[in-house]
């Protein structure tokens, strides 16, 4: 059985932040070049306001790899 004490000692913050900047810079990106969603989602939004979901994939991702991890050893 794995011991939660294993599992928690495998996650970095710090894993976390490079993954969520790296998948907030296209949206940084986007909106440097495009500006806002008004004309093309009737939102007046900024692109940039898209990556509010990033820390979810972003979690999603390092514990699916950690799971892997885990049953492959």
């Amino acid at each position: 059985m794995i011991k939660s004490r294993d599992i928690s000692s495998n996650r970095s913050p710090l894993r976390f932040v490079v993954l969520l900047i790296g998948l907030s810079v296209p949206f940084w990106l986007l909106g440097a070049l495009g500006g806002n969603l008004a004309e093309s989602l009737g939102a007046d939004l900024p692109v940039s306001a898209f990556m509010a979901v990033c820390p979810l994939p972003a979690a999603v991702l390092l514990v699916r790899g950690e799971g892997r991890r885990l049953h492959a050893g």
